[in-house]
């Protein structure tokens, strides 16, 4: 201590003195250090504290006792000690520099101030360091004010919403992030924009005639504007919020503040909730909601029809026991509301009652809590219907129909097989898979590396882990697999499908895999792959340049052949006026308008003309002839021009020498016309002769047509007619058998035999009246299915069957174009038919008649060559009946369709001779054919080919 007060008495600075009596100046110094505003500190270079005053103990809130002889640093906050001494070895090492510096001190209560240090160095004429005068301002406030400004401007600058500043004339001053983001601008950018530029010129002068005259008289607006983004030009709706800015001083306005609220998202949302809405509306399953009175509040359209309401306001007015079926409002009451109430959601089975019927029929009930978003209250219930009715229906027809299900899977004309477990192992396939594949039905049970080793390393292979991991199904398209069981190498393409079978848990317990052929496709795509490289050589064969224009870019590219031809380098860009620099000035109009021409929209876009390129650039006068196409959008706006170009300069040379001669030919056949136009005199007499014959063959189909139609009534009034007095013959004829049949000795044979005749010609008149009553007009075009029709047939024939004992086989049959009821009777005559020809000798060996019924398509090149169909198609349907019955010679085949044409006696097989004519007529009417085919003795086929 004794050294420390040594130095104070050496120090030339106010410092503490001895006792020795100060001088006046000395007491001047020493009042105005002691009663200075700011805080003063004199300390030794080790830091310790030899004079302050009043100002910087009141700054720190310790006395001046506490302060001296302790060092500065003590109040200097500990985060800020280390940079307070890098400053001051700064300072003591550059000597004449006094920079001021910003830190924190910790006041004696605890709380933080921030000061502002400006320190300066002492030194006496030894230059040796002897004590730091420091001056020290208290900026708390200041620094507390700036961090709250740069807060606020961070606050705004990384704001979600759009602000801007700009001057009264319109300038902007300033744009957060979140405004140069939704507008496309970065600083640079920024510079020298108006409020103007943000806007359209129709919608700014908008905003000038509305928002601006609110704006400067109330301070404030608001309103919806569309500001545009100046990248991309997209229009973006927003909120706006505008403030006038006023000067502090003079209260004028200076400037003008924006806040922008993007409104897409607002707006999607919006648009989404209309389209939710609408969706709801138009679902197919009940949704309602239930207020907590127990009133319906909304229920959708499906929900209007599932029970019965007239209208909307009904809804409102029907409480909701009158929905339930009175053994389940108990469960609603007692169930389904508690459970919504505690868990939120209710689902299950449940009755409920149409309101104008009174059915009572079961749905699947969804119910779900709706709470209120602020205060989680229960507010309505929401519940979901599914009218399970379809679904029980589809159930039953689903279990009735399992077997065909299996048949379809095992028929199917897509190959299938069905891998279980992790093994994969072949639980079922069907017959196309087992013929792709080359294998049999012996590899079911097997695992997929020992059924189908061959596939192992194939693309068919790799899928089957993934799907069976993930239950994500797969789609492989042209997968190429060798066919199996070929004595050569064979491959077809197929795509393929893996799909995950799931059991009721959700779980993946398998895969199926789905094979489709689609070798005809990748060959022949693969054909035009080769078409186009064809066709790429045949230009260069051709010798042909090729062009192309953009007219979006208005890019330009030619061929090197074509550049060569207008003296153009290999490289040089294409310009407008260099592509056609070459081009003989007197055609350009012409190109122009035929370009021109081809870009009207709505035109076959087709462009050729011939031109002349000019010897002065190319060294060679050239005729090239251009041909082209203009592609165009889907709005009809021309967007590209391509075609080719051909050299045509010798064929315009040889074609003017060919003219030359012509010239000379069409001198000489002047002479042989004129011979020629006498001989034409003659021609047009015989054709007028020709035209009298023409008119006398029409006459007669005239006159064909109208007995045709003559015939057709004539048949049905006389078989309609003879119907009547037949029925009077067979009437008295039993009569006559029942009375005096006893009585009539060798009369009754007779009669007999005329009752026969009787019911033969009664058989006759019924086919001759059914004949006539087909009609000769083409049949409706609905479509009819063919399996009800057979259908009917045979349970129009159940007596025959049954009696002949005979076996039926009906496969899979389409749908046609055509008349039910002409379809019904043509394949009931077709079925009688082969039932009435069935061999006898068949029941003495227990083979009763065997009957099959299958059909297959017929392309129109594939029909056989005699048959000519009513009616042209690209594809037919061939309905075949086949039986096993006694057949015939094939040479009789056209005459069994004619009307009365029999090949057996009428005592040997019943029948009229008109059955199989109805068949002719029916199938005419339907523009088809129908043949025969058959051998004595080998059964018949009688073959029916229908337009589709």
């Amino acid at each position: 201590m004794a050294n420390d007060k040594n130095l104070v008495k050496k120090q030339t600075t106010l410092g503490r003195v001895g006792k020795r009596k100060l001088r006046p100046i000395e007491k001047h110094l020493a009042t105005a250090f002691s009663q200075a505003p700011l805080g003063l500190v004199i300390s030794q270079i080790n830091g310790t504290v030899i004079h302050v005053n009043n100002a910087y103990g009141h700054l720190t809130g310790y006395s001046l006792n506490e302060l001296i002889n302790n060092r500065f640093e003590f109040v200097i906050h500990p985060d800020d000690q280390r940079y307070y001494e890098h400053h001051l070895s700064e300072l003591i090492r550059s000597r004449p520099g006094s920079p001021v510096i910003h830190l924190r001190c910790l006041h004696k209560q605890g709380h933080q101030i921030w000061v502002k240090l400006h320190t300066t160095i002492l030194e006496p004429e030894t230059d040796q360091i002897q004590s730091l005068f420091s001056i020290v301002e208290e900026v708390t406030q200041e620094v507390t004010q700036r961090d709250e400004q740069q807060k606020l401007v961070a606050l705004v600058d990384n704001g979600l919403d759009f602000m801007t500043i700009a001057d009264w004339e319109g300038r902007v001053t300033y744009m957060n992030e979140a405004g140069r983001r939704l507008v496309g601008l970065d600083n640079a950018r920024l510079v020298d924009k108006k409020i103007a530029d943000f806007y359209t010129p129709e919608h700014y002068r908008q905003i000038q005639e509305l928002a601006l005259p609110t704006l400067l008289s109330q301070g404030h607006w608001t309103g919806r504007v569309e500001v545009r983004h100046f990248i991309t030009g997209e229009t973006i709706p927003c909120q706006a919020s505008a403030i006038r800015i006023d000067d502090p001083h003079s209260g004028k306005p200076i400037g003008r503040g924006f806040t922008l609220r993007d409104l897409r998202a607002e707006l999607a949302a919006q648009e989404m909730q209309r389209k939710l809405l609408t969706l709801v509306d138009n679902s197919i399953e009940l949704m309602s909601i239930l207020e907590m009175d127990g009133k319906n509040s909304y229920i959708n359209k499906a929900g209007i029809a599932m029970l019965g309401f007239d209208n909307a306001q009904q809804v409102q007015q029907t409480p909701i026991s009158q929905l339930h079926a009175p053994e389940h409002f108990d469960l609603v009451e007692r169930q389904v509301l508690p459970s919504v109430m505690n868990t939120g959601r209710w689902s299950g089975e449940m009755l409920v009652r149409h309101l104008k019927t009174g059915e009572i029929f079961p749905v699947f009930n969804n119910t779900i809590r709706i709470d209120d978003p602020h205060d989680g209250q229960p507010i309505a219930v929401g519940a979901v219907m599914r009218d399970r009715r379809p679904e029980l229906l589809a159930q039953r027809a689903l279990e009735e129909s399992e077997l065909f299900s299996r048949n379809v899977f095992h028929h199917s004309p897509v190959a299938k097989v069905v891998f279980v477990g992790e093994e994969m192992v072949v639980r079922t396939v069907n017959e196309k898979m087992l013929t792709l594949l080359g294998t049999a039905t012996s590899i079911i049970g097997k695992p997929f590396k020992e059924a189908m080793p061959t596939l192992l390393a194939s693309s068919f292979a790799q899928p089957l882990d993934q799907v069976f991991t993930t239950g994500e199904t797969n789609y492989q398209p042209e997968v190429r697999i060798q066919l199996g069981g070929s004595a050569q190498a064979e491959w077809g393409y197929y795509d393929c499908i893996y799909k995950a079978l799931r059991n009721t848990a959700g779980e993946t317990y398998g895969v199926i895999v789905t094979a489709s052929e689609v070798t005809g496709q990748v060959l022949a795509r693969q054909k035009v792959e080769e078409t186009e490289a064809a066709l790429q050589e045949a230009i260069e064969l051709a010798q042909l340049g090729t062009w192309q224009i953009e007219l979006a870019t208005g890019s330009i590219e030619y061929s090197p052949r074509l550049r060569a031809w207008y003296g153009l380098d290999s490289d040089e860009p294409l310009t407008q006026p260099k592509s056609v620099a070459a081009i003989r000035p007197t055609d350009l109009p012409r190109i122009q308008q035929a370009l021109s021409k081809a870009m009207i929209p709505g035109s076959s876009g087709l462009y050729d003309i011939e031109y002349t390129v000019d010897a002065d650039l190319t060294g060679q006068e050239r005729i090239l002839r251009a041909k082209g196409k203009a592609y165009f959008t889907a709005e009809g706006i021309a967007y590209r021009l391509s075609g080719t170009v051909q050299d045509i300069t010798e064929q315009r040379n040889v074609q003017l020498a060919l003219e030359q001669q012509v010239q000379q030919r069409t001198e000489e056949l002047e002479a042989i016309n004129e011979e020629l136009a006498a001989n034409n005199e003659e021609l047009i007499a015989a054709s007028e002769d020709v035209m009298r014959a023409n008119q006398r063959l029409e006459e007669a189909n005239h006159l064909l047509i109208r007995s045709n139609q003559n015939l057709e009534q004539f048949a049905y009034i006389a078989s309609h007619d003879l119907q009547e007095p037949l029925r009077k013959v067979q009437q008295f004829g039993d009569l006559l058998i029942n009375r005096y049949g006893s009585e009539l000795g060798e009369g009754r044979s007779h009669l007999e035999r005329m009752q026969v005749a009787a019911s033969r010609m009664s058989r006759l008149i019924k086919d001759l009246l059914a004949f006539s009553r087909i009609s000769t007009q083409p049949a409706p075009t609905d479509p009819v299915a063919l399996s009800q029709v057979i259908l009917n047939a045979l349970d129009n024939l159940a007596v025959a069957i049954k009696e002949a004992k005979a076996e039926i086989i009906v496969a899979e049959l389409p749908m046609v174009p055509g008349d039910a009821l002409q379809l019904e009777q043509l394949f009931q005559n077709l079925i009688s038919n082969a039932l009435k020809f069935s061999r006898t000798d068949n029941l003495d060996r227990n083979q009763p008649p065997r009957i099959i019924v299958r059909t297959h398509q017929v392309l129109a090149s594939d029909l056989p060559a005699l048959l000519k169909p009513t009616r042209l198609a690209r594809i037919y349907q061939c309905i075949e009946v086949m039986d096993n019955g006694i057949g015939f010679d094939e040479k009789y085949r056209d005459r069994i369709f004619q009307v009365f044409q029999r090949l057996h006696g009428k005592n040997e097989f019943a029948g009229t001779g008109i059955g199989l004519a109805i068949c002719q007529k029916v199938v005419t009417n339907h523009g088809g054919a129908i043949t025969a085919t058959s051998k004595p003795g080998q059964g018949a086929t009688f073959s029916v080919y229908l337009p589709i």
